[in-house]
């Protein structure tokens, strides 16, 4: 017998706000570990599934980004060329990680070209930001 976790969750659907739903997605790996783990059982020996209205798209799309991060994203190239083309919901659960450069990533979602820019340089003046780091699905196998 094999114990199978059925995780269902509607993320937020707003197309404006991506980066809330790799949070909300990536909170959902977290929560699917914590729930096994507090149970005393190994997530790596139970079958988890992910299901749920996760409101976003396979590709990224960058007509909904704020201006900042049109730019951000313009500046590297855009699409194949920055290197992210698949949305940031989709990359985390079909790779198993999100770096946090990705434009959907909490961590660099809406930021300026200068901003980041800045924080690079070490610049005192920019306001320092608490970050999350790359996300991953906290050791869940994930397959589509």
């Amino acid at each position: 017998d094999k114990l199978v976790l059925v995780v269902c969750c509607h993320l937020f659907w707003n197309p404006n706000w991506p980066h809330a739903k790799v949070a909300q997605s990536y909170l959902a790996t977290v929560e699917a570990r914590h729930f096994l783990e507090q149970r005393g059982l190994d997530p790596d020996a139970v079958g988890v599934v992910i299901a749920g209205d996760f409101n976003s798209m396979r590709h990224v799309q960058p007509s909904f980004f704020p201006a900042e991060q049109k730019a951000l994203y313009a500046q590297k190239g855009g699409g194949l060329a920055a290197g992210y083309t698949m949305s940031g919901v989709y990359e985390l659960y079909s790779k198993g990680r999100l770096v946090a450069e990705h434009p959907e990533h909490p961590d660099s979602f809406g930021r300026s070209v200068e901003s980041v820019e800045a924080e690079a340089r070490g610049d005192k003046a920019e306001k320092k930001r608490a970050k999350a780091g790359d996300l991953s699905t906290n050791g869940l196998e994930l397959r589509d």
